[in-house]
């Protein structure tokens, strides 16, 4: 099961995935996402905190 939570920041409010460890991203796809306004779906921010992604 995936397992969103809700970060404010400021006026802004993100719906953030925590990538686990055994998780594969794929950067084609997330470059897409990143670069893109896609019909439908929410911008796609990636983020990184230490060795953490977020």
């Amino acid at each position: 099961m995936l397992r969103f939570t809700f970060e404010n920041q400021g006026a802004n409010t993100y719906l953030v995935y925590e990538l686990k460890g055994e998780d594969v991203t794929d950067t084609l796809v997330m470059g897409m996402m990143s670069n893109n306004n896609i019909a439908g779906l929410a911008p796609m921010f990636y983020t990184q905190l230490n060795d953490q992604s977020i």
